[in-house]
């Protein structure tokens, strides 16, 4: 940037601040008006994105992982939200001065003053938890071995979450060579989801239905559930979890793909139907063979119809199913998807080089540095919200020449980058 525009180093943080400044004020006078938009039925996917800051300190070469937290609705492809779990407003050295931070360490979580923070004396406990994960992934792997890679991650999953509910820390939070940011301070994913999802409510949550497709995380289903108390005991509102095998590489993907267009055909000959009640028998076989149980109150559905960007997908079902019927169950189960966040998860990776996925060798034991990661946490929120506003707002899709924003209603055409910096 600073080559292209002949700018100082501080003029562009100081044009980026701006610009995240004039993208809040404009997406937040757009989507107000989602309250009075009358709202049919909204399919939102909702995952977790994960971001890495660059150490300070080259005495303790630990980086701050960094998390945000997104929903795409599957029709419009509009992105809510992206939100990350660091507050830029704390100065952590105040609170560590403090008496009450004395007293915070005898007392329960829920009577802390501080209980959404990351303090050190937690610091510690996080990253025995996140070795309790790693040595659990490996067993679970090793015993799935012959079944399908999300088996195991789904077991892993309930692992996690037992561990939040015995502990009260969220265990993917800290990780064994993570640290604390020496600006601001981290908040813990629960509280963020729960803000995520409460807002998401303010703006949608008078829509005629709803159906949320959440990534099996611990707190997001809760976090969900509880913003959208009232929509789910009126039954207009339905939550499942959705996994898939993220680590296949494409060949291995093409080859599912090929399995699955052979089964389909195989269908459509054997008992003369089309490709859409292929897809339908299909579900409704999947729905009578569960693949995997938590007790009585879960259940996950293995759906042998591979898409090249979704693999060996499982579903499970949150909120109640008794008033849905089987041919209800089977076509959420063909529609349940993370695609839509996943899509601009990837366009976040492409489009902000400071966001890229660092690589991590076997010799530098999870700590990783690159030139272009940001040192300044604060820069990621940021980054994000002016992504997301020109994704939603002046990104036109090759498919429809339309952007997110007009398929949802909240524009009627691309709008011009000019108008939301300089007015």
């Amino acid at each position: 940037m600073m080559e292209i525009t002949e700018l100082s180093a501080p003029t562009i943080y100081r044009k980026i601040d701006m610009f995240y400044e004039r993208c809040v004020s404009f997406t937040q006078g757009r989507e107000a008006q989602l309250r009075q938009m009358p709202l049919g039925f909204m399919r939102l996917s909702t995952d977790r994105q994960e971001y890495r800051v660059n150490w300070t300190d080259r005495k303790d070469k630990k980086n701050v992982v960094i998390n945000a937290i997104g929903t795409a609705d599957k029709s419009s492809r509009y992105v809510f939200g992206m939100d990350v779990n660091y507050d830029s407003s704390i100065v952590l050295e105040d609170i560590l001065a403090d008496e009450q931070y004395e007293v915070d360490q005898k007392l329960k979580d829920y009577n802390r003053q501080n209980a959404r923070l990351w303090l050190p004396y937690e610091h510690y406990l996080g990253k025995q938890l996140s070795k309790e994960v790693e040595a659990k992934r490996k067993e679970l792997i090793t015993y799935y071995s012959s079944v399908p890679l999300p088996i195991s991650e789904i077991s892993l999953g309930y692992f996690i979450e037992e561990l939040a509910e015995d502990y009260g820390v969220e265990a993917l939070d800290q990780l064994t060579a993570t640290n604390l940011p020496s600006k601001g301070a981290q908040v813990h994913s629960e509280y963020t989801m729960y803000a995520h999802f409460i807002h998401l409510e303010r703006l949608l949550g008078h829509a005629s239905c709803l159906r949320f497709y959440l990534d099996q995380e611990p707190a997001i289903e809760r976090a969900c559930n509880s913003a959208f108390s009232t929509q789910i005991k009126n039954g207009s509102l339905h939550s499942l979890y959705v996994k898939i095998n993220k680590l296949l590489n494409v060949d291995q993907r093409r080859a599912l793909v090929n399995t699955t267009q052979k089964l389909l055909l195989k269908i459509q000959d054997e008992h003369g139907v089309d490709g859409y009640e292929a897809r339908k028998m299909v579900a409704l076989h999947s729905l009578r063979q569960p693949v995997a149980q938590n007790g009585e109150r879960q259940s996950w559905f293995e759906l042998p119809i591979h898409k090249i960007y979704e693999c060996e997908k499982h579903v499970c079902f949150l909120t109640p199913t008794e008033k849905l019927t089987e041919v209800d169950k089977a076509m959420m189960l063909l529609d349940a998807s993370l695609h839509p966040i996943d899509n601009f998860f990837q366009i976040v990776r492409r489009r902000l080089s400071a966001l890229e996925r660092p690589i991590s060798t076997s010799s530098n034991a999870g700590r990783v540095w690159t030139g272009k990661s940001p040192y300044n946490p604060e820069m990621i929120g940021k980054q994000l919200q002016i992504l997301r506003t020109f994704y939603n707002y002046c990104y036109i899709s090759k498919r429809d020449k339309k952007t997110a924003a007009q398929r949802l209603g909240l524009a009627r055409g691309a709008v011009e980058i000019r108008k939301i910096l300089y007015t």
